[in-house]
């Protein structure tokens, strides 16, 4: 239950976590910087999806999360690969 409590963000909380002013998230908001907020409470509570908002700051900084994870796993298993290989020349040749 604190999981899902802690997921939605006020306009403060998303101030404090993009280290910025409060009144700031809506003009980054119409600037498409941030996603829309949910209004499950109401029109005057306006609640941020943190992971939403950590997804668009990763592709603002140019790394999309899943395709760098796939890219860091593929590199990580070439590299290990490439040693088995050089291994397996050494132990052949000796």
């Amino acid at each position: 239950m604190g999981e899902t409590l802690e997921r939605w963000l006020d306009r403060d909380a998303v101030a404090r976590r993009i280290s910025t002013k409060p009144q700031n998230v809506s003009r980054l908001q119409a600037k498409g910087k941030l996603p829309l907020p949910s209004m499950h409470l109401g029109p005057n509570s306006p609640r941020w999806d943190i992971n939403a908002i950590d997804a668009m700051m990763l592709e603002a900084k140019g790394a999309s999360t899943s395709r760098s994870m796939e890219q860091s796993v593929a590199e990580i298993c070439e590299d290990i690969r490439e040693s088995s290989r050089r291994k397996s020349r050494t132990k052949a040749t000796c």
